[in-house]
């Protein structure tokens, strides 16, 4: 046919031929396809304003179809399929409201809510999927900061800046497409135990060493969106270090796609943990939140946004060693963040950054992020979400989260409420972002700083003799040392992640000078505040490796776990793949000097300190011996 119409849309004239179609034009040349397009667009304009659009046919069920509908029960807009365990109901329901518009503006969200009036209540919170309309191309990350210059693989650091990366960051270990790929390294299971927006996780054990198990993460290279993204995750994760996020091991990339090696946290969403109990008792919630707003400060002061903070992106880490925080129930949450697909870095974190696209998960979305613009306090917003339900077991009202009302907290269903909770949960639910608290002010807040249980750390004179015994090894020890750190987790780090949180008493993420010989001179069997200071001052510099004048999480690892009674062979073989680069089984020269950051001639000074049988390289059981670990460990 010639030309046709389907309801108020005009067509533009056919093309008369392929060679035309294949130059762009058909009659009259660019021009005139031009002038076809702006017709096109007055058209749609038009019909937008005023056309009738022909109501679509209704599809015709099957009897058979109609019993299987039915026995589903209705479908909540913008929700995701899940297999989770339905909880007890969440009460009251009628203030648990649903707004999920996910693939429309905000604007167009709002203004459908308002015409179809309130949702109807649903009887138990839902996982709520991400959402994103980022262009298919993120901006990229080099010009976002002032001042910094992009180096390879997109890491990020200060141009002119005399700043040494880490222990940790130089120990992270990036294979290219052309290095070794993942089934040579990990034996990965078929069964899949997550799916995201743009890729799956699957469980990984460490080949010749099944103890140790990590998260492996698998993004396909479908399109740029997707590749971006999971690259600028990379970029992110690769600066951070704190004992309640997540930690990123090792990338590997091949034709198809990209994996990231994680941490394996061992446990389940904090989504489960509030389902499963209904709502959590204001103790054990002051300590989820206390971690949660002490990873935010961290990133934060990094620049780091999060921009999709949910209970489904908090992991609650299975525990069996009782705690005192949680008053009665016996073990507190341990509580680790992930998920940093969305996260940016900021040039300016207390404004962020504006644009077009609106990306998180909306029930958790502060109204400016709404708008395109997600800055530091776009994530306290969420953390009010997440405090409102831990505590009442359902989300706040529309009307609360698109910002157009404040939370009413005398209503009867937050009767139970202390006042500290209901003010906090004000602060950090403010309309206006430029009022709302911030991580610091979270964690200073009366409500976090009482009910949370930090306490003075235990056990702290056997790691005092771990730092002196640090302080006095060889500069390739405690390197090695650092690499068997970052192999440690769950229950092997219950009791240093313990001591070093007591110890970091601000919730920055870092131990600085002053909080090391406040505990020291409290629990310590040292003589005399002098005598303390001194002791601070002869080891600090030793465990401070960055020199950064504060001492990191891996940092504190590297130095304490010398009294780890977990400590095995598996996990000095997942350490010994650290210098062993190529994966030939042996650590030479230039490999001990790429993971040192030192030159050839300084690696050269150090192999035979640990080289006992003088053939110019360093096998697994010269390695072993270095860290002390025997088989019957």
């Amino acid at each position: 046919p010639a030309r046709t119409r389907r309801g108020p849309f005009p067509l533009p004239p056919p093309i008369r031929s392929r060679a035309a179609a294949a130059k762009g034009c058909s009659r009259g040349g660019p021009a005139a396809m031009l002038s076809r397009l702006v017709r096109l667009g007055a058209g749609v304009r038009e019909a937008l304003d005023g056309g009738v659009v022909p109501e679509p046919t209704p599809a015709v069920l099957s009897p058979t179809a109609q019993d299987a509908a039915a026995a589903a029960g209705p479908v909540l807009l913008g929700s995701k399929s899940t297999a989770k365990k339905p909880g007890p109901a969440l009460l009251p329901a009628a203030a648990m409201r649903r707004v999920r518009v996910p693939d429309e503006c905000p604007a167009a969200a709002k203004a459908k809510v308002e015409a179809k009036g309130p949702m109807l209540p649903i009887k138990n919170l839902r996982s709520s999927r991400t959402i994103s309309t980022a262009a298919s191309t993120p901006e990229p990350m080099a010009p976002i900061i002032p001042g910094l210059k992009s180096i390879s693989n997109t890491a990020i650091t200060p141009a002119g800046a005399l700043l040494t990366p880490a222990a940790s960051w130089r120990m992270f270990l990036e294979h290219g497409e052309e290095m070794q790929q993942l089934q040579d390294v990990y034996e990965v299971e078929e069964n899949v135990r997550g799916k995201g927006c743009f890729g799956t996780v699957r469980l990984a054990r460490l080949l010749d060493a099944p103890t140790v198990v990590r998260a492996v993460k698998s993004v396909p290279k479908r399109t740029l969106k997707a590749e971006s993204i999971v690259r600028r995750e990379v970029s992110v994760l690769r600066h951070l270090d704190h004992p309640s996020i997540c930690r990123l091991h090792e990338t590997f990339e091949d034709d198809h796609c990209m994996y990231l090696v994680m941490e394996f946290v061992d446990g389940r969403e904090l989504f489960d943990e509030i389902v499963d109990r209904g709502h959590l008792d204001e103790g054990s919630a002051a300590h989820v939140m206390q971690q949660v707003f002490g990873a935010l400060r961290y990133c934060h002061e990094r620049r780091i946004i999060h921009r999709d903070l949910k209970p489904e992106n908090i992991m609650v880490q299975k525990r069996t060693t009782p705690c005192s925080v949680t008053e009665g129930r016996g073990y507190a949450l341990v509580v680790k963040i992930i998920d940093f697909g969305l996260a940016i870095i900021s040039a300016a974190p207390a404004q962020g950054r504006a644009g077009s696209s609106v990306t998180g998960t909306f029930d958790y979305m502060a109204p400016e992020a709404r708008q395109g613009r997600s800055g530091a306090a776009a994530d306290l917003w969420s953390c009010g979400v997440v405090m409102h339900v831990l505590l009442a077991g359902f989300l706040p009202e529309a009307e609360v989260l698109m910002g157009d009302e404040i939370l009413d907290l005398e209503k009867e269903q937050y009767s139970g409420l202390s006042q500290r909770a209901r003010d906090l949960l004000l602060g950090l639910l403010r309309p206006d972002p430029s009022a709302r608290l911030t991580a610091a002010g979270a964690l200073s807040h009366p409500w976090v700083a009482g009910n949370s249980g930090n306490s003075s750390p235990h056990n702290l004179a056997r790691t005092v003799d771990a730092l002196t015994s640090f302080h006095r090894s060889v500069k390739l020890r405690r390197a090695a040392l650092t690499a068997l750190a970052m192999q440690l987790t769950g229950e092997q780090l219950g009791v240093l992640r313990e001591q070093f949180m007591a110890i970091d008493t601000d919730c920055n993420g870092r131990i600085s000078k002053e909080e090391l010989a406040r505990s020291v001179a409290a629990k310590a069997p040292l003589q005399g505040a002098e005598e303390v200071q001194s002791w601070v001052e002869s080891v600090f510099n030793a465990i401070d490796t960055d020199g950064s004048s504060e001492i990191e999480y891996t940092e504190w690892l590297s130095a304490a776990q010398l009294e780890c009674a977990q400590r095995s062979e598996e996990d000095a073989w997942a350490a010994f793949r650290v210098f062993d680069l190529d994966g030939d089984g042996r650590i030479d020269q230039e490999e001990l000097a790429r993971v040192l950051a030192q030159s050839p001639e300084e690696a050269a000074d150090l192999l035979p300190q640990i080289d006992t049988n003088g053939d110019g390289v360093v096998d697994f059981d010269e390695f072993k011996r270095l860290l002390n670990v025997n088989k019957s460990q």
